[in-house]
């Protein structure tokens, strides 16, 4: 994996060295605190780091593996752990929507409700539908940039 394909073997550029400082936890903690500013405002300082950071975690990867990835791996294997993992996730996800279809339905329905209290439970519902939704949009625009997406165990 290289890094910096752009650069075809010149020196790095001062940004580059900062990006390297940084991930591998060498700045004062005024340039730290420098650096991180510019995290915010510069998308592509942060593509860099999270490059020299994958470089990091890749050569921890070469490392021979531990006692414990071999059970891992064994597990894996094991079709009681596999069946159980995937009917396991099955049942949370439906029985999830399940209940939210049914509390959604129970709430529209129920004439002992006032009309507050259904807008606030409705409310609560679509509150929590939104918090999942952004979690999961922010998840996604750094996935990018996790130094572990490669990793296996």
């Amino acid at each position: 994996m290289n890094a910096r394909p752009e650069n075809n073997g010149a020196p790095p550029s001062p940004d580059e060295l900062l990006a390297m400082a940084f991930a591998d936890g060498e700045l004062s903690p005024e340039e730290r605190l420098a650096f991180e500013k510019r995290l915010t405002q510069e998308e592509a300082l942060g593509r860099l780091v999270a490059e020299h950071m994958a470089l990091d975690v890749l050569a921890r990867r070469v490392a021979p593996r531990e006692p414990q990835d071999f059970e891992w791996a064994r597990l894996q294997l094991d079709p009681f752990y596999r069946t159980s993992v995937s009917l396991g996730w099955i049942l949370v996800i439906v029985g999830s929507l399940a209940t939210l279809a049914l509390t959604v339905y129970g709430v529209a329905t129920n004439e002992s409700l006032t009309p507050l209290m259904r807008i606030l439970i409705l409310s609560a519902l679509l509150g929590f539908l939104l918090l999942f939704l952004s979690v999961l949009m922010r998840r996604l625009r750094t996935l990018p940039l996790d130094p572990y997406r490669h990793v296996e165990r």
